[in-house]
């Protein structure tokens, strides 16, 4: 859940840029790193809970985690999906 709030607000917040991969986006809500660090540690509890309750591979485990981030990075998908076709509709003919 974590995963998804981050990406909205940085969405929220850059509404005409994309979201980029890789480093940052031009401007940054106002306390954005207090998601970060809620979804690193709530990741690595449960990653570590999942490890201790069954007796699953770590490889297992990390696919799950990803497949639990999945709901933020299309979040991102859909934002910068929508900024392109803005801009596409908007280009002069």
């Amino acid at each position: 859940m974590a995963s998804v709030v981050d990406n909205w607000r940085h969405a929220v917040v850059n509404p005409e840029h994309r979201i980029p991969w890789i480093g940052r986006p031009p401007a940054l809500p106002r306390a954005w790193y207090v998601a970060r660090v809620i979804m690193g540690a709530a990741t690595v509890a449960g990653v570590v809970m999942v490890m201790n309750a069954t007796e699953m591979p770590f490889v297992m485990v990390a696919v799950l985690t990803a497949a639990a981030l999945l709901p933020g990075f299309f979040v991102s998908v859909a934002h910068n999906r929508r900024i392109k076709r803005l801009r596409f509709e908007g280009a002069p003919q």
